[in-house]
């Protein structure tokens, strides 16, 4: 099941610039595996090629979130995170024309 509160609450405090008192995130650096992903470059088409469907969208596509392991690679979906695990989400921005133009992948726990 995908977990929709969840990234809500993921793309809002990310575009808020801030974040609620459920979650602490912070930005983290994207692994050599997502280097083809790039603002003002990379497609929709192409990303949703080589990710797959997002686990959530927001604004009628415009905004696109995934979740990660930490070498960028998809995980099996999981109801709850475990103690151990940080869950990253990769979160993306297109514009009109289909271009990424935010590209932010988040650690939350």
């Amino acid at each position: 099941m995908r977990r929709p509160r969840r990234a809500s609450a993921l793309v809002l405090a990310l575009l808020a610039g801030s974040c609620g008192s459920t979650y602490e995130m912070r930005r983290v650096a994207l692994p050599a595996r997502l280097e083809w992903l790039r603002e003002g470059v990379t497609t929709r088409d192409l990303a949703f090629t080589l990710l797959g469907e997002p686990d959530a969208s927001f604004e009628g596509g415009r905004i696109a979130t995934w979740e990660l392991e930490a070498d960028g690679s998809r995980g099996p979906a999981r109801e709850a995170p475990e103690p151990q695990w940080a869950p990253r989400s990769l979160v993306v921005v297109f514009d009109t024309g289909g271009r990424a133009v935010r590209v932010s992948l988040v650690r939350t726990w």
